[in-house]
């Protein structure tokens, strides 16, 4: 099958723009922020191989953000539509499609045309969100399980109109969640699905609808306890037109088989209630109309060990009520009631015994004693992977093949295979460590084509040769990353994650510099370059603060600082480094002093608790008479604190009187506010209603007050970009609030149109950072393991603001 992409829509156009099309500058498509390159990526999701022949390009998640990496060329292109986490994803059998979805508020399904990167269909709230997806083997039917209870299977036609499946039914909640799904690749009318606990068989067509069955799996079953047996991991088709296989978490796999013999198979295969995919695909021009698509028509179902029967039926008696002369050849579906469903159950046990998916577990094998965690098949062979990363090849009847050990990548997450074609003939290897076969049974030599793994630890593999070589393609956070600064005059970006793994990337030429790991124990929390980027403060989850070298991230104290009792939430320092200040969970802050004149870069001055509430900024200035350094922290109890560091000495930390900024908002960040907007020296704050304020910051009065940026929840940090062009007199203020980050136009207005915001990430933004050049923003996500590299471009903001407001008719 050959479906054509579509063509891009065309940008839209002004009339002025009409009169220079022959001018089209690549600026009208710029965006005010818009994501280049994501760090990182959800381990716990397939990675999908996406190489053809010798081709090297492989599909990740990241967030909720679809990434295409080419790893031979080190380029990303990014697949940008998903407002919420991308839950699930597959790729279609000659890597032309690719599908994902996720699950939430304003849940979609979007399938992709890997070769332009553009979306090809799109369906939009999608009821309980998606779990799992998957593509039949010829690429034109879609099955999806929703991520949700009441789960509901259905299949869609996603080349023909419309945005409703073919047809839907509701899983009992009995099935617990059933989180893995499959086609039959030789039949696209059979499905299997299974949770930890239940298998699930399939069987469709476009008369009878969705029928499932759901055969016993228990204790009683093979007479196995369930800790021996284990719980289920995923399942696949074997070339066998009846057999399935599923893996267990005890290193057992369970072979499924039809309840009837073979010989009454073979007698029965030909009976019309088989539906055979050449007869499917002559149908499949068949589009179902005035279908009512709601929970209300998606009825549990009736269901028995013996075969279940479908919740939702297009009964091919409703025929006889459809005009015989309609050209458009459309069914009309009939609602449900008693007397139909009662037909419905009576059919289906006449001939439930003779469907190839009323199946039964027929044996128990134990092939290893390691959870198997992936289960896939390539050929005439079956592929394990397990906990302790190891993959084994088995053949059609289970017998063990070829095993490799020695990968050391951790538990296996996915196994995805290169797509070759007919007509492509590999290079031959000669593997200079293969050794005579002693055996007297002759044997073809193993060959399998390359494949690419993804473990647990976050790490990304290439395996060819028959599995012969391996070469690390990613290598990346395993844990949450809160944790990340940039460099102050380099584009260097460094960032850390739960686990105490420091990474430092180039971002311009997006490599590598250097990877170091810490304390596992210890998860790193906050990091801060000083000014000359000598090296990095990192502070830690119990409060231990270190300095590391700015190259090698190795640590250049005998010993961390332990003064503080809780996890480190802010690291800054003076304008010289001569001070370096820490903001702890326990509402205290610690202050360091630099000692040239020692060993010991600082020596600690004392901790000091001026707030009873969690302390929302830290950040230092200078003085306006002597332009001394002064440290400022803002709580959440809206005390603004300053803290006299002339006056302070070792184990004393003067601080001066404290000011309540607020009466009854909370202050949720602060900065500084440029002084080349205004002549007067000024804080800029923010609150949890919306506003900003302008204190000056020598009295503490507030000399203005503006509406700041509504975008679903308050503001909770802010920065000044630093500016791109010295001569430009334009500033601009970059936030971050729960799940956006957005960019704000200066001076402060309250203009709508001088600020704007993008899903960062959707579950929590931890932190931001600006590139020295104000170029770039970075984000980090925190339990998504991913951080956002986004290019700043504030002309567009500054043009949208310059005609916000106008009305064109």
């Amino acid at each position: 099958m050959s479906i054509s992409p579509p063509e891009a829509p065309p940008y839209p156009t002004t009339p002025e723009d009409d009169r220079e099309n022959d001018e089209t500058s690549a600026a009208a498509y710029a965006e005010i922020l818009s994501f280049q390159w994501c760090f990182g990526f959800n381990k716990d999701l397939p990675v999908l191989n996406l190489s053809i022949n010798n081709t090297k390009k492989i599909f990740f998640i990241a967030a909720q953000i679809g990434v295409l990496y080419d790893f031979a060329y080190n380029r990303q292109q990014l697949l940008i539509g998903h407002r919420n986490n991308i839950t699930c994803c597959c790729i279609s059998n000659d890597k032309r499609w690719l599908c994902t979805a996720d699950s939430g508020r304003d849940c979609t399904i979007i399938i992709w045309d890997t070769i332009t990167g553009l979306p090809n269909q799109t369906y939009f709230d999608v009821i309980n969100g998606t779990g799992a997806v998957a593509f039949s083997s010829d690429a034109k039917y879609l099955a999806t399980l929703s991520q949700q209870a009441p789960q509901i299977m259905s299949i869609w036609d996603w080349t023909a109109e419309g945005d409703r499946p073919i047809c839907a039914l509701e899983l009992k909640n009995d099935y617990s969640n059933q989180h893995y799904l499959q086609f039959n690749p030789r039949q696209s009318t059979q499905l299997v699905s299974n949770s930890t606990t239940q298998v699930i068989f399939y069987e469709w067509s476009h008369e009878n609808g969705l029928n499932y069955y759901d055969p016993e799996l228990t204790e009683r079953t093979f007479n196995t306890s369930r800790e021996k047996l284990g719980y289920l991991t995923q399942s696949v088709f074997l070339l066998h037109p009846t057999r399935v296989v599923t893996g267990t978490t005890t290193g057992k796999l369970v072979l499924w088989d039809c309840k009837t013999n073979g010989n009454m198979f073979e007698m029965n295969k030909n009976q019309p209630n088989i539906v055979q995919q050449n007869d499917l695909s002559r149908q499949s021009t068949k589009i179902t109309e005035n279908r009512e698509f709601t929970r209300d028509t998606l009825k549990s179902s009736t269901s028995t060990r013996s075969g279940t029967l479908s919740s939702r039926k297009s009964s091919a008696k409703t025929n006889e009520q459809i005009d015989q002369d309609d050209e458009e050849k459309t069914y009309k579906q009939i609602p449900f009631n008693e007397p139909q469903q009662q037909t419905n159950i009576q059919n289906n046990e006449e001939r439930s015994e003779f469907s190839y998916m009323n199946k039964r577990a027929l044996k128990l094998c134990e092939p290893q004693q390691k959870a198997i965690t992936v289960l896939a098949t390539t050929n005439d062979l079956v592929v394990t992977g397990d906990i302790d990363g190891v993959i084994r090849f088995f053949d059609q009847e289970l017998k063990l093949r070829m095993w490799f050990e020695n990968y050391r990548i951790g538990p296996i997450e996915s196994i995805s295979f290169t797509y070759t074609t007919s007509d492509y003939s590999p290079p031959y290897i000669t593997n200079p460590t293969h050794k005579h076969n002693e055996s007297t049974l002759t044997q073809t030599p193993f060959s399998s084509y390359d494949f690419i793994l993804s473990s647990s630890h976050a790490v990304i593999a290439h395996v060819t040769h028959s599995g012969q070589q391996i070469s690390i393609i990613k290598r990346d956070s395993s844990t949450a990353v809160y944790a990340l600064d940039t460099h102050p005059f380099e584009h260097k970006l460094c960032f850390a994650n739960a686990s105490g793994r420091l990474q430092l990337w180039d971002y311009q030429q997006k490599m590598i510099i250097t990877s170091v790991q810490h304390a596992h124990d210890n998860a790193i929390t906050q990091l801060r370059y000083n000014h000359n980027a000598n090296f990095i403060a990192v502070g830690y989850s119990n409060g231990q603060l270190t300095l590391c070298d700015a190259l090698s991230l190795e640590s250049i104290l005998k010993a961390p600082f332990q003064y503080a009792k809780a996890a480190i939430l802010f690291i800054e320092f003076s304008q010289t480094s001569t001070y370096l200040a820490t903001a702890e969970d326990d509402y205290t802050v610690s202050v360091y002093r630099q000692n040239l004149d020692s060993e010991d870069i600082y020596t600690f001055l004392g901790r000091y608790r001026a707030h009873y509430k969690p302390v929302r900024t830290l950040f230092f200035g200078l003085t306006p008479d002597d332009n001394q350094p002064i440290l400022t922290t803002i709580g959440a109890d809206r005390i603004l604190a300053e803290y006299d560091l002339n006056e302070s000495e070792i184990d004393h930390l003067a601080l001066k009187p404290s000011t309540r900024i607020e009466q009854i908002a909370e202050p949720m960040s602060a900065c500084y506010y440029p002084s080349s907007l205004t002549k007067e020296s000024f804080l800029v704050t923010v609150n949890n209603e919306y506003k900003y304020k302008l204190y000056n910051s020598g009295t503490k009065m507030c000399r203005k007050t503006v509406l700041g940026p509504t975008f679903g929840s308050p503001i909770r940090k802010i920065g000044i970009l630093p500016k791109l062009d010295e001569n430009s007199n334009e500033e601009y203020i970059y936030f971050i609030t729960t799940d956006k980050i957005g960019l704000q136009r200066l001076p402060l207005t309250g203009n709508p149109y001088d600020q704007m915001a993008i899903i960062a990430h959707p579950n929590r933004v931890s932190d931001i950072r600006s590139s020295y050049d104000g170029q770039y923003l970075f984000t980090s996500g925190g339990l998504d393991n991913v951080v956002h590299m986004l290019h700043v471009n504030p002309e567009v903001l500054q043009a949208q603001a310059q005609l916000g407001g106008k009305v064109f008719f």
